[in-house]
């Protein structure tokens, strides 16, 4: 995601508005501070939507190591 943001020389700032989250948030997932929830990895589907199925792999595994189910 960061290597395709850059690409499209997006700012931090920008990449995050574009998600719905804030810059503070974004960059706290970037260096590690932070791990990517549902605001930002569905903020990551809504920006890419060829990745979607790759976020909801992470949210359905999130969900199962938590116990939890999907009805």
């Amino acid at each position: 995601v960061r290597q395709r943001q850059l690409k499209e020389g997006l700012s931090d700032s920008q990449f995050s508005k574009k998600m719905a989250i804030s810059r503070h948030m974004w960059e706290a997932v970037l260096h590690g501070k932070r791990n990517p929830g549902y605001k930002v990895l569905s903020g990551i589907a809504m920006v890419y939507p060829d990745l979607t199925n790759t976020v909801l792999d992470i949210v359905n595994s999130k969900i199962l190591k938590q116990g939890r189910t999907i009805n």
